[in-house]
């Protein structure tokens, strides 16, 4: 008996729970249904970032962030990954390569969170800047 009494209580557990566990009629058990309609425009996580270049002052290199100084004593704070590159001159370099408040020059894409990536920073020396302007 006591198998009987555990078979039908098996019995009722899945005919109480089997009608949650099937689709209803109109859903689909297809996984990226549900996943189209959430993300955002097509083609928006692919679509590559346009490079902005911001020039200014080095006031603090981390190891996770970059503090620039742009005119205007305006402070700005850029993130850094292990994919940033530094360079002086045409020689790429680490980060400690460039010395803290020099003028240096940043080219900057947005991230998808609205976050300012650093791609590459460079160091440009104010004597050769004018030079090339004249």
């Amino acid at each position: 008996m006591k198998r009987r009494h555990g078979l039908s209580l098996g019995l009722c557990a899945l005919l109480l729970l089997g009608p949650g566990l099937s689709p209803v009629s109109g859903q689909s058990r297809r996984a990226g249904s549900r996943q189209s309609r959430t993300s955002g425009p097509r083609g928006a996580d692919t679509a590559v970032a346009e490079l902005v270049t911001l020039d200014g002052t080095l006031r603090a290199v981390g190891k996770k962030q970059i503090e620039l100084v742009l005119e205007g004593d305006q402070s700005l704070a850029l993130r850094r990954t292990s994919k940033t590159k530094f360079f002086l001159g045409k020689k790429e370099v680490s980060a400690t390569g460039i010395p803290l408040g020099s003028a240096v020059t940043a080219e900057v894409k947005r991230e998808l969170n609205g976050d300012l990536l650093a791609v590459n920073v460079r160091h440009t020396p104010k004597e050769a800047g004018v030079e090339q302007r004249k």
